[in-house]
């Protein structure tokens, strides 16, 4: 079933550290509101229940889940980053096909590198956009 109202479609997207505020802004969203929440974590035990539209999916990123035998935890960050780029290549193409979808998008994650990094390049294309 398409719980997608008639507004914009949302991506909050963090780590941890953003909990409070992605958490707070999910609470004002209209019943309506459609779209993701992507938020990467160290390890499991930081997953906690999100009140969130029904529309709305939430999706934790564990650094420290196994990916393969002698593998390190990922870097902060990363999984984050990977997950902000396959959005953006969904939703944001290069070339868009047909109409273009209105979004709200909030990106956290501040501490990572990484994550400053796309976050950058996201930024000068929706200028790019604007020009």
């Amino acid at each position: 079933m398409d719980h997608r109202g008639t507004g914009p479609r949302f991506l909050f997207i963090g780590d941890g550290h953003d909990l409070p505020v992605i958490d707070g802004m999910l609470q004002r969203l209209p019943v309506d509101a459609y779209g993701q929440v992507i938020i990467e974590v160290a390890s499991e035990i930081q997953i906690r229940a999100l009140r969130a539209p029904v529309g709305i999916g939430v999706t934790w990123l564990c650094r420290d889940r196994p990916r393969g035998f002698d593998e390190p935890i990922v870097p902060r960050g990363e999984l984050a980053a990977r997950a902000l780029n396959a959005w953006i290549a969904e939703w944001m193409p290069e070339q868009p096909t047909g109409a273009v979808e209105p979004f709200v998008m909030w990106i956290g994650a501040t501490t990572s590198p990484r994550m400053t990094a796309v976050y950058a390049e996201l930024s000068d294309r929706l200028d790019h956009l604007d020009g």
